[in-house]
């Protein structure tokens, strides 16, 4: 996955404190290539739920024509903007994150959040359970654990994502996880920063260590 995170300022061309890292409007379709082994995503974060269906349509129209998918990075967003944005962009999958306060506002409970992501059948492809949110301090693993298992055994028909570090602490879970649910998904974001700092810019050097970590971890998977 390619990913390319951005927002409603960089959409309307407003000033931004993360001008620095974040691509600017013009320079978003550029980034997606098309090619067979990638899958071009636009990470769009409001965190204020003041997100309406023309701000998603001006991201993607800007993602170009390489966009595959939409990373709704907010706190439960109305199904019915999503079903609104996906009329006017139907080729377009959206990937739902669901944060440390999406999972506060259900209660921290595995059974209230499916039944909260009920809402979002057939309008939702992915769910990215994500308790890390920038945090410098490291992603709860453990915590990751419960969640995905309900999502997984819902029945809702969503596939899944996790975000997760691979250090020694984490790795520990994720990995019985991924050989639990083989086809989930694992994303990062703090871990490829400078001293885990979300307002750098990512380090070449820790997304090398992450992959390599990440596919060492797959092939062990797959040989058992």
């Amino acid at each position: 996955m390619v990913g390319v995170m951005t927002g409603l300022s960089v959409i309307t061309g407003a000033p931004t404190r993360w001008a620095g890292i974040w691509p600017n409007r013009q320079m978003m379709g550029e980034i997606f290539l098309d090619h067979p082994q990638v899958f071009n995503v636009l990470h769009y974060v409001d965190y204020g739920r003041q997100i309406q269906s023309s701000c998603l349509a001006a991201a993607a129209l800007y993602g170009g024509e390489h966009l595959h998918a939409i990373q709704l990075e907010m706190i439960w967003p109305s199904p019915a903007m999503i079903a609104e944005f996906l009329q006017e962009y139907p080729g377009i999958e959206v990937i739902l994150q669901v944060n440390a306060q999406a999972l506060k506002d259900v209660g921290n409970d595995p059974a209230g959040l499916v039944q909260r992501l009920r809402r979002y059948q057939r309008l939702v492809s992915v769910i990215l359970l994500d308790k890390d949110m920038g945090r410098e301090e490291g992603v709860d693993a453990e915590g990751l654990v419960p969640f995905t298992r309900a999502v997984a055994s819902s029945g809702l028909g969503f596939n899944l994502a996790v975000v997760s570090g691979l250090n020694p602490g984490a790795h520990r879970f994720i990995e019985p996880l991924m050989r639990e649910f083989p086809s989930m998904s694992l994303e990062a974001f703090c871990d490829l920063k400078p001293n885990r700092d979300p307002a750098q810019p990512t380090s070449w050097n820790e997304a090398d260590v992450y992959m390599i970590k990440a596919l060492r971890m797959l092939q062990r998977i797959h040989r058992t």
